[in-house]
């Protein structure tokens, strides 16, 4: 899984777009569970959205970085150690599938009651014209939003349940902006090379009010989640 740094925490603690409880929504509808694990949890956007829809969540992340930026919920427990001995009804992955590893997958899903969920949420920001703008170059990404446990080699004993897409349009100020085109790591190496500098946040949002003179500028999100449940015992 990968390890977030210092720098990537402090931009995700500053700006996350304001769509994880609207995914959830869409995923989860009005059910409730009881203890929740949100895998690569992060600065805690998707966990305190989680939380309206459970008694308790845990939040697991290996960064120390994005864990001690994480936002504070009394139904909430971060932590970067996950205990073997623990049972969830749910686990979800917000956005961080991606990262998972075959073995890790394996471990986590072991943690799941029989009978309990596991969802794959995730979005992608429609920024393709704010990387040209910025750094004169377009931008490409291997990152798979829309990716599941069905990409995985090999059958796990899970039934999906339900799942979709969707799109929405939401408002984010040139300095939300710049936080999050710079919280993606390949885009700030490019940033950097380009502004010649280690940090070009500063620099990337005196571009943006050049080129987008109002107060706010609006972006386009794809929604993708994917819901299944445990049908079957993990002897794996």
């Amino acid at each position: 899984m990968e390890i977030y740094d210092a720098y990537t925490a402090r931009h995700y603690s500053a700006f996350r777009p304001p769509l994880h409880r609207f995914i959830l929504s869409q995923c989860l509808g009005e059910d409730v569970f009881s203890k929740v694990l949100d895998i690569g949890c992060g600065t805690g956007h998707s966990t305190v959205a989680l939380a309206d829809f459970c008694q308790k969540v845990v939040g697991f992340d290996l960064s120390q970085f994005m864990l001690q930026q994480a936002l504070l919920h009394p139904n909430i427990e971060y932590t970067s150690q996950i205990n073997g001995n623990a049972k969830f009804d749910l686990i979800c992955f917000f956005g961080s599938i991606n990262y998972i590893e075959l073995g890790e997958l394996i471990s986590i899903l072991k943690q799941l009651e029989k009978g309990g969920q596991v969802i794959c949420c995730d979005f992608s920001v429609v920024l393709d014209t704010l990387y040209k703008q910025c750094v004169q170059e377009s931008f490409h990404s291997s990152y798979q939003p829309e990716k599941s446990l069905d990409a995985f080699p090999m059958t796990l004993p899970l039934q999906p349940l339900s799942e979709g897409t969707d799109s929405q349009v939401f408002d984010a100020s040139i300095k939300q902006t710049a936080h999050l085109l710079v919280a993606d790591s390949v885009f700030l190496q490019k940033a950097q090379s380009h502004f010649n500098t280690s940090d070009p946040f500063d620099s990337i949002s005196n571009k943006l009010v050049e080129i987008y003179p109002g107060s706010s500028i609006s972006l386009r999100a794809n929604h993708y989640w994917k819901r299944y449940e445990l049908v079957g015992d993990l002897c794996l």
